[in-house]
């Protein structure tokens, strides 16, 4: 008597596509997302064996918090280094997001200052709206400012607010992360809205300074 081997019961169209989609896209909480943003914010700037000893401290001071994140995606099934992964979401991700976001606000100047006077007649017209509350910065960011542009100024024959804002960044840490934490804290802005306060500010210093 011959003997037939069972066959597999066919699979239908949802068991056949759960099984190619073994590969999961492993995202981090959105609070991880955010701390990694702040960072890449303030330190932007930097080169990258700066980046990686600022990255190190500051891991290190958020360690607890990081490390869950890692257990969590490990437990999600992430075979890779989560460390590594977080580390290149800020320096190649966020960091390159934050850069290439101030060469389009640059080209895009001219364009926004065309259409100023048009815009402001036409909301004259309408009825004025409510506006956001004015958002000051610490008075020691200001008075860092105001010392780091006087003393390019006088030391630095090619300075531009646009230079001058990159070195401050890059050498003035502690203030923006201080700035920004405090931003994100009491006024609930969003990372792209600080680094455009702080570099709005840094400008308008420049242009009080060199026109007294």
């Amino acid at each position: 008597m011959k003997i037939i081997p069972a066959m597999e019961p066919a699979k239908n169209d949802d068991q056949k596509t759960l099984h190619k989609n073994k590969i999961f896209r492993f995202e981090f909480s959105e609070d991880i997302m955010e701390l990694i943003k702040r960072f890449s914010l303030v330190h932007q700037y930097d080169e990258r064996k700066v980046y990686k000893e600022r990255w190190n401290n500051w891991f290190q001071e958020h360690k607890e918090i990081m490390e869950r994140e890692m257990r969590r995606m490990t437990d999600l099934g992430y075979e890779g280094d989560v460390h590594d992964k977080m580390f290149k979401a800020g320096r190649y991700y966020f960091r390159k997001k934050n850069i290439k976001k101030d060469k389009e606000d640059k080209e895009d100047k001219e364009g926004r200052d065309a259409n100023t006077m048009d815009l402001k007649k036409k909301n004259d017209e309408k009825t004025p709206q409510k506006k956001r509350n004015y958002i000051s910065m610490l008075q020691t960011t200001l008075d860092a400012m105001d010392k780091h542009l006087k003393e390019q100024l006088e030391t630095n024959d090619n300075f531009s607010p646009a230079s001058g804002f990159n070195n401050f960044c890059a050498n003035f840490t502690t203030i923006i992360r201080t700035e920004v934490n405090r931003m994100v804290t009491e006024n609930e802005m969003k990372t792209t809205e600080i680094s455009d306060k702080i570099k709005k500010t840094y400008k308008n210093r420049y242009y009080m300074i060199t026109r007294n």
